[in-house]
């Protein structure tokens, strides 16, 4: 390496020590979570699965950060990570910019983004104004913009700065997070018809009748005698249990805060079990019901999902829809709040309908109507924030008359 290049690297000399030992120690509390399981309370190793997990994702992450590096020399700019080796000649680059990122905690980082021909834009691995400090990073930020005007062809002179409101901000993580809604919103949608069945199958049980075993009783109704012996009232964010005596049928029912506190200890109660599970305890203060889980609010769960997608979406569409324009990567994006407008009016006639008709929106007019009518509505909302969200007319640059 000449004397004239620049070797940007990460300033944490210990981070990938640190990242290693972090990733470790992540794997080996993974692997205690999953030997663990069947011995200790159920919960405990989820949680410690769970955590492993995070520290093995963290580490990589970090480990990612901590070994990339950047050099520029005569030829160009040269990129290396875990990931991906590049190398792109000054002739290719067009413009040195910052990016701005919000940091979660507050405050920001600044990296450097290098504007390629064609449209494409490259991210540099170092140097960062968080490992760095802004003043040696102002410092290699304007060493690499000598060197792009010694051997390259920059399109502007002044610094210009991408935010996350920006044409030239990534889309990348957006589109992700919208698949990822996506994803959970087909879930969502194919249990649909198994919680309607459930819902149906509840509604239309009736008690057993006399003499029914024991294997024909799991469809009907049967009500049980049964003495609580204690109860564990506990916050509203958390289960409450009610204990019952000789352990018949179960010893204990997860059931809501209140009727923890309603029920007293010695309680003479009558539970209804179906399909082998409590789900009414009657006693003479207070009833307790379980919550059945209805086709209708699963279908509006997959709804408000696919609609909640929308909104990344939207925010995707406006930085392709800035790129495709060719607008300056510092130029700030429209709002997006008109399409939230428009995801917000849609919600108002998509979420009753498939709440009121999860399975059966073909079986009658009613139904067909009224989505024709608001799939109507929601194409003249999103046409309306299409236009609400255009770009301005850069000026014309005015010619000066010939006296």
């Amino acid at each position: 390496m000449n004397s004239s290049d620049m070797l940007c690297r990460s300033p944490w000399k210990h981070g990938v020590r640190w990242s290693v030992v972090i990733g470790a120690g992540g794997g080996l509390l993974a692997g205690v979570g999953l030997g663990c399981a069947g011995v200790l309370p159920d919960t405990v190793p989820l949680v410690l699965v769970t955590i492993g997990l995070c520290l093995v994702g963290a580490a990589a992450w970090s480990l990612y950060l901590v070994t990339g590096w950047a050099r520029a020399d005569a030829h160009g700019l040269h990129t290396w990570t875990l990931l991906r080796r590049r190398s792109v000649p000054w002739q290719e680059v067009t413009d040195l910019l910052v990016r701005v990122q919000t940091l979660p905690r507050g405050g920001e980082n600044r990296r450097v983004m290098v504007a390629l021909r064609g449209g494409r834009r490259l991210l540099l691995p170092q140097p960062s104004s968080a490992g760095y400090g802004k003043p040696a990073f102002a410092e290699r930020l304007a060493a690499l913009r000598r060197m792009h005007r010694r051997y390259g062809t920059p399109e502007s002179t002044a610094v210009r700065h991408v935010t996350g409101k920006s044409v030239g901000s990534g889309w990348a993580g957006r589109l992700c997070a919208c698949l990822l809604l996506l994803v959970a919103a087909g879930t969502a949608a194919w249990f649909v018809s198994a919680a309607t069945a459930h819902q149906r199958a509840w509604e239309k049980a009736v008690p057993c009748a006399a003499g029914t075993s024991d294997a024909e009783a799991y469809d009907c109704l049967s009500t049980l005698p049964a003495v609580i012996s204690r109860t564990d009232p506990r916050g509203p964010k958390q289960t409450s249990h009610l204990y019952f005596a000789h352990g018949n049928p179960t010893d204990r029912l997860a059931v809501s805060a209140d009727a923890a506190e309603a029920f007293q200890p010695g309680d003479r109660v009558e539970l209804t079990v179906w399909h082998r599970q409590v789900m009414k305890v009657a006693g003479k203060r207070y009833v307790w019901h379980d919550h059945v889980i209805t086709g209708g609010s699963v279908a509006v769960t997959a709804a408000a999902l696919v609609l909640v997608a929308g909104y990344p979406a939207a925010q995707v569409l406006l930085r392709l829809r800035g790129r495709r324009l060719r607008r300056p990567d510092d130029e700030v994006l429209p709002s997006v709040l008109p399409f939230a407008g428009a995801l917000a009016g849609t919600a108002a006639w998509l979420l009753p309908l498939c709440y009121l008709h999860p399975t059966d929106l073909a079986g009658a007019t009613g139904p067909v109507t009224w989505l024709a009518v608001g799939s109507l509505v929601s194409v003249a909302l999103f046409v309306l924030a299409w236009r609400a969200t255009r770009f301005p007319t850069p000026p014309q640059p005015q010619v000066p008359r010939l006296a």
